[in-house]
Parts: C-alpha cells; structure tokens; sequence
C-alpha cells in the first residue's frame, strides 16, 4: 500500500507542479498584456477627478514617470527643455530620475525655472505623485515649433536611455479649443482617428494644443511595440458646464498596451454654400481659427466677379476649391484626394452651364468602382434642384451629394448617404449650413452648424438662433424619425 502511495505521489507531484508552472506563465502573460506603456491625459483641471482616477487605474510597479507636456508659453531657450529640480506637491515630493535625467542631459538643456512655471507640469505632479509614490519623474516640456523630425528624435532618445517595462511615459494634451462643444467634437472624430491608427503624416494636422507631445509619444509607442489603444474618457467642457455655445476646450484619455494599431483612419471634411471673395469668416475661424483648422478637406462655392481669381485671399483658412487640391484621375475624370490611405473622389456638375448629365453619372460610376469614396457637388440651375437628379448621383455610386443654390435647401437620407440640396449662400446678409462630416469604414458622422453673414461678416450661430434653425432644418429633412431628431440636435449619425 505505501508503495501504491508513492506511486501515486510520484504522478500527481509532476501535474501540480506543472499546473503550478502554467498558472504561473498564464498570469504573467496577462499581467504583460495588461501593462500600459504609454498615456495621454489632459491638464484641463475642469477634469481634475477623471484625470485622477485615470492615473489610479494605471497598475504596475513603475521606476520612472515621463511627462511629456507642451510648453505654453515658450519660456526658455530652446524647444525641448528638461528639470533635474524635484517638486513639491502635497502629497510629497517628487523626486527627479537622476538616471534618466543624466542622460536626457547630455542631449537637451536643463532649465527648471520654464519647467517648473509650466501650469501642466504643475497641476499634474501632485496626481502623479499620489498615484505612483514610489516612481521618479523626468518632466520635459515641448515649444510649439518643435518639427516632426526633433519630435521623432526626442523619442527615440526616449527609448533609448528607459526600461519601457520599468517606465511610464505620459503626453499631456488637451485636445480641441476655443469651439463650440458639437464643433470641438467634430475636430476630435480625427484626432482619434489619427492618434489610434498611428498615421504620423496627421499628427501635425490635428487641432490640438500640443502637436509635437502627441508626435513623440506616438512614436516612443512605435518603438516600444505598444500601439493598441484604449479610450478611457471623452469629455468635453461645453457640455460639462452646460454651455455648449461657448468656447470650450475637449479632453480624451488614452492607454496604450502591447499590440497593433487600429487601421481604420477616418477623414472629415468641411462643406459650406456660396460666398463672394469679400467674405470675412474670421468670427466663423474663430480663436487662433480653430474651426477650420484640422479639416482634411474644406470646400465651398465661391461666387467670384468675371476673370478674377481670390482664391489667395482664403489660403489663410485651408480653403480649398473644385480642382484646387489632390490630383486629377484622367481616366474617370474626377479629382482624387489621397488621405489615411483612401482615395477620395470629388466630382462636379455645372448645371448652370450645362453639362451633361450623363457623362457625370458615367463619371461617378467609373470612380465607384475604382474604390474610391466619392462626393459630388452640383450646382443647380436658377436655384432649382432636382430630386430625381441627386438620386441619380448616389444610384450611381456617389456617397453623398453637396448641392449648391442660394438659399439653404432641405436634407433627404437616401440608401442611407446624405444629400444635401443646398448649403445657402452667405452673400447679401443670406444664412448658410457648414456641414461638417467625417467618415470612415467604420462612421459616417454628419455636423451641422448653422452660420448667417451681416455686411459679409460669417459667424456661427448661437442660442436660440441656431435652435431654431435646425428645428426647421429638421422638420424639412426627408429622413426617419430618429435621424431628424439627430438633426434637430446638431448632427446625423448614418453608421
């Protein structure tokens, strides 16, 4: 009997310690799978709780925190600057990595007086230091010229001189500023898309307040093999205070674990009606002219005198106009734009002059089927739009249809692509429609934002105002119930 016992000792001691050994390697497994190398967090302390809470959810025994944050107000000499003076907060001090700032040293200057009056440094080192008490800290802050190519240095530096498994690195951004918060939301429908795809060529391009940071955490993310995001939170002040007219400024938060990145980058766009080259869109723009700025395309009707060209007169707000941007595919005879890897195609037809109708739809049937995604504009003739002809175009292939007359026109919804009739005319104090849209395999998200022109003079609706105009807007729309409720309230959301 004791040797059937040890017979059966000898059995089940391997299969426990082996089970012991793949419980072992599963946990680890998870735990590394669950290690978050990288995060984007604001310095807007309207979110001070959610930042703090986000910070907290952050597991992991780390050496080292780097903060990587814009420099607001260009204090100091040079574009990159770094500290090697620890912080007192209120929950200790925080001390400096003297290893990683040693090192960081022999490449970027240390200047603590620009480091340590830096508001986003400032507001952040006591959450740090509260949820990671354990870690050093390495804060650098990053002028607002600094190019693509210093920001990949910066990170490669980065990654160079740190442990990544042993090292938090953090980009402090807040996103979208000075808009309207539906207008804060449109422009942050991209920078996620950018930000989750990795598309580098973008990153500039966003309306956010610091550029470089989010460049060079992207690109540490790159190296370190962690490009798989999380969206924590997405919040916006203008809705947070109840006033959504105002200007307002977007938060989002963002892990990164070990992984690859989405691949499904969006593009949006900017469409409005007509406008006469003495138009004056600087209330429209905005502060610093946030609402124009990071629009892939933005296209209008400019209603220009006889053999004059004032196309110049607009460089100012990235305005683009039939012909003026991508390039031109002979074969179908559209103009292609080449953004987030997609081919976009725009296509338009003159009435006015009267082109034909068919060699339009043959050539938005021809670009259909080269792939593209396409968006045709058609000016109508004397004002008078055509039902039956805006079918035709997304029948097809077209995936929506921008049209152009003086006064804003009805939406209709059909085979679930948007046809705009009209975006109206802001000549001789008329209203119009910007409708902002952004799409991708996976979206297509329409925003409305009503405008009106006084003595030239564009700005965006507010208040009542624009309430009552997209109730009419809504009201007016040949669309199902739900999506004109969308309309009523700002946007469409077709997928």
């Amino acid at each position: 009997m004791f040797r059937n016992k040890k017979i059966l000792l000898a059995i089940i001691l391997p299969l426990v310690l082996a089970g012991g050994f793949l419980l072992f390697v599963a946990v680890r497994r998870a735990s590394e799978a669950n290690r978050i190398y990288g995060a984007i967090l604001p310095h807007h302390m309207i979110v001070k709780d959610r930042i703090d809470y986000f910070l907290k959810n952050i597991k992991g025994d780390y050496e080292a925190v780097v903060l990587i944050a814009p420099n607001h107000m260009a204090r100091g000499v040079s574009k990159i600057i770094i500290s090697d003076e620890a912080m007192e907060t209120s929950f200790g001090k925080l001390e400096i990595s003297s290893t990683l700032e040693t090192a960081l040293a022999k490449k970027y200057p240390v200047e603590n007086d620009p480091v340590s009056k830096e508001f986003a440094v400032q507001d952040l080192a006591p959450l740090i230091k509260r949820n990671m008490p354990r870690a050093k800290f390495v804060p650098i802050i990053l002028k607002s010229n600094l190019s693509a190519d210093e920001a990949k240095n910066l990170a490669e530096n980065i990654y160079s001189i740190v442990d990544p498994k042993k090292t938090l690195v953090l980009a402090t951004v807040d996103f979208s500023h000075y808009l309207p918060a539906y207008a804060g939301e449109f422009h942050d429908l991209k920078s996620r898309s950018v930000l989750e795809s990795f598309d580098f060529e973008r990153i500039y391009d966003l309306e956010v307040d610091s550029r470089p940071a989010l460049y060079a955490l992207s690109k540490y993310l790159e190296r370190a093999g962690a490009q798989k995001s999380e969206l924590s939170f997405a919040t916006n002040s203008g809705f947070l205070s109840g006033n959504e007219d105002e200007p307002g400024t977007t938060h989002n938060f963002y892990y990164f674990r070990k992984g690859e990145s989405d691949k499904s980058a969006g593009v949006n766009f900017l469409f409005f009606g007509n406008f006469s080259p003495e138009a004056d869109f600087r209330e429209a723009a905005g502060e610093e002219n946030r609402f124009f700025e990071g629009i892939d395309v933005i296209s209008a009707n400019p209603i220009w005198p006889a053999g004059e060209n004032k196309q110049n007169r607009f460089k100012e707000y990235n305005f683009s106009f039939a012909g003026g941007f991508g390039y031109k595919d002979d074969y179908c005879g559209c103009t292609i734009l080449r953004k987030a890897g997609k081919n976009i195609g725009f296509l338009e037809f003159d009435e006015q002059n009267r082109d034909s109708e068919e060699n339009f739809l043959q050539a938005v049937n021809c670009a259909k089927k080269q792939g593209y995604f396409m968006a045709a504009s058609i000016k109508w003739k004397n004002g008078k739009t055509s039902e039956e002809f805006a079918h035709k175009a997304i029948d097809a292939g077209a995936d929506m249809v921008v049209g152009y007359a003086p006064a804003v026109g009805n939406i209709e919804v059909y085979k679930n692509k948007p046809i705009f009739y009209s975006l109206g005319d802001f000549e001789n104090n008329g209203e119009g429609l910007f409708a902002g849209i952004y799409w991708s395999e996976k979206d297509f998200k329409i925003f409305f934002f009503p405008a009106k022109s006084a003595n030239e003079k564009i700005s965006l609706e507010k208040g009542e105002d624009k309430k009552i105009f997209l109730k009419k807007l809504s009201e007016s729309a040949k669309a199902d119930e739900e999506q004109r409720a969308q309309i009523e309230t700002g946007y469409l959301f077709l997928r």
